[in-house]
């Protein structure tokens, strides 16, 4: 359940090349990856909704690669909801000095919430990650994990250990064949820790520095870390094909979306609620309508459900209804 926010900053990290999402990022790619649509929605206005729907007032954008695109994202938007702009020089050294240099521009006055623009994951998890933090005083970081299913994910992320009894992070493994969660790239730091993240070290053209490594070298007694386990599907856009899944994704949110149509079967004997499964003598169908039926559905031969299952029940009374099968 919601407890409220205290968080008034966000910082959305959208600065990057995206070289491993090529053709949809890297040097040649028209548009940075984080203006790519997910059912018409750039991932970097995704997370900048979801981060406002939690309640923060204050966002900023870190922008460095093909950084006007990223911008225009926004531009239908009236001035007063635009997100500010910060500019990384240079761009390519990973999402950790990226974040050192944001913070230190913006001043950070208070709790934050740090979030990769190539995240894909729903408002409600945002909302996890903010009231772990309120849980734990607001003396705790709190990050965002999600499952890894497939070897070659548990090979390409950083992955850590999680202690069951307390719910924190035991340590950050790197990418490891037995690894089972990975961070996910959302962050609520108390304002405790906001100066340590402004420290991170410079990263080479050949050694960049990423945040989930810098918070491994955080943890311990002075900084544990909560982990916030993800209850929906989550996508960390960094590869071609994980944009293809975040839309895949999207896909069954907007299906589970849909309204069921609701009804009332009309029998002889009474009305009762639609059941999919039994069709009775008597039913009455409107002209035009079409029914539906569910694999192995039953056409009954009684006239209500009740005498259908009573009937099923008793031996001698049963009369095998007619059962229907899908098209092969």
């Amino acid at each position: 359940m919601s407890q409220g926010n205290p968080i008034k900053q966000a910082i959305v990290l959208a600065h990057g090349r995206g070289d491993d999402c090529f053709p949809y990022g890297g040097a040649k790619a028209l548009r940075p990856k984080y203006a790519m649509e997910v059912d018409d929605v750039p991932l970097v206005r995704r997370a900048v909704d979801a981060v406002r729907q939690v309640g923060v007032e204050d966002v900023t954008v870190a922008v460095g690669f093909l950084a006007q695109a990223v911008e225009e994202v926004f531009a239908d938007l009236p001035a007063s909801d635009r997100p500010r702009f910060v500019r990384v020089e240079p761009y390519d050294h990973g999402d950790a000095p990226a974040l050192a240099a944001v913070i230190k521009q913006m001043g950070v006055d208070g709790d934050l919430l740090v979030v990769n623009g190539d995240l894909f994951a729903q408002p409600g998890e945002y909302q996890a990650v903010v009231d772990a933090l309120i849980a734990n005083d607001r003396k705790t970081l709190c990050a965002l994990v999600d499952p890894l299913a497939d070897e070659e994910d548990k090979l390409s992320w950083h992955t850590v250990s999680v202690d069951e009894g307390s719910g924190k992070i035991a340590s950050f493994n790197g990418p490891v064949s037995d690894g089972a969660l990975r961070v996910s790239g959302l962050y609520a730091v108390p304002a405790g820790l906001v100066g340590a993240l402004s420290k991170a070290p410079s990263g080479g053209p050949l050694d960049r520095c990423y945040l989930a490594r810098h918070l491994g070298a955080m943890v311990g007694p002075k900084a544990a870390i909560v982990a916030v386990k993800a209850s929906s599907p989550v996508v960390h856009v960094d590869r071609c094909f994980d944009y293809l899944e975040a839309n895949m994704v999207q896909v069954h949110v907007q299906v589970n979306a849909i309204p069921q149509r609701k009804g009332v079967y009309v029998y002889r004997g009474g009305e009762g609620d639609p059941d999919p499964r039994y069709v009775f003598p008597g039913t009455m169908v409107h002209k035009g309508a079409t029914l539906v039926f569910e694999e192995d559905a039953f056409i009954s031969p009684y006239d209500t459900l009740e005498d259908h299952l009573a009937a099923i029940k008793d031996a001698p009374r049963q009369v095998t209804p007619i059962r229907a099968r899908a098209p092969r």
